[in-house]
């Protein structure tokens, strides 16, 4: 279903015979919002970006479509993966990776008259030998890590469309079957604009009436968008695994 056909369908919902210049200038304002909608509340439009990434940087920006991460994933020159953890904001920046304790002499350290400073911490601990990375909240955001290595990272996330609807006789970039969701969406915005103006008592009942119709009919769709987004081509069953105390193979007979 293009674009167009579309503006149509949603006019026959209004019972409206004809559709005017005026009315599609709305309609496309109004599809484009409801499209970014579904976007934010189902993310099931993904893509993968795969960059080579070395130790003299440990940011890269994201592009403009980048809505919402999925997984991230860093190898070494010769493709293995590393071991990573996405960090809150706080962690990464206490986390100084691979500290090298140094010691003072006992004079020093009675006699000196700065404070004592952490040179091993808790995030040493948790975090050292892995690669630790988060995402900013700037715009456009950004992916940033620490230590810096060499080879790749792998991003999968969540898009959006952030471009405005001009051309009619395209498609919306989701699965035809749910082209109809975009049709019940832009009919309740329409119809709630309807309904401040309305005066008379039995028109004023009869768009309330609709509206009830249109937003089950919308919310039991986007339910069946949301299955579809997370369906898999496989059935995988829980397994459980007992606890190994080594936690590397590689010391396993």
């Amino acid at each position: 279903m293009t674009y167009q056909e579309i503006i149509r369908r949603t006019a026959a919902n209004l019972s409206l015979t004809s559709v005017s210049s005026a009315f599609v200038a709305v309609a496309k304002r109004d599809m484009y919002d409801v499209v970014n909608s579904i976007t934010r509340k189902v993310q099931f439009l993904k893509a993968v970006r795969t960059d080579t990434i070395t130790d003299a940087s440990g940011d890269l920006v994201l592009q403009t479509d980048f809505f919402f991460p999925v997984e991230v994933v860093f190898f070494d020159e010769n493709g293995y993966q590393f071991v990573s953890v996405e960090l809150q904001r706080e962690a990464y920046e206490k986390w100084i990776p691979n500290v090298t304790v140094e010691t003072q002499s006992f004079v020093n350290l009675v006699t000196s008259a700065t404070p004592d400073t952490y040179v091993w911490t808790q995030e040493n601990e948790d975090y050292d030998g892995k690669v630790g990375y988060l995402f900013t909240e700037t715009d456009p955001r950004a992916l940033k890590w620490k230590p810096l290595v060499d080879g790749t990272v792998r991003v999968i996330y969540a898009t959006y469309d952030d471009t405005a609807i001009t051309t009619v006789s395209n498609s919306p970039e989701m699965h035809k079957v749910f082209h109809e969701l975009i049709v019940i969406g832009i009919t309740l915005k329409l119809l709630y604009r309807k309904l401040l103006v309305t005066a008379q008592e039995i028109e004023l009942i009869a768009i309330q009436s609709s509206i009830k119709i249109y937003q089950n009919e919308y919310k039991d769709m986007m339910a069946d968008l949301t299955s579809y987004a997370e369906k898999k081509a496989t059935f995988e069953v829980q397994r459980m695994e007992p606890f190994d105390f080594l936690g590397d193979r590689s010391m396993l007979l």
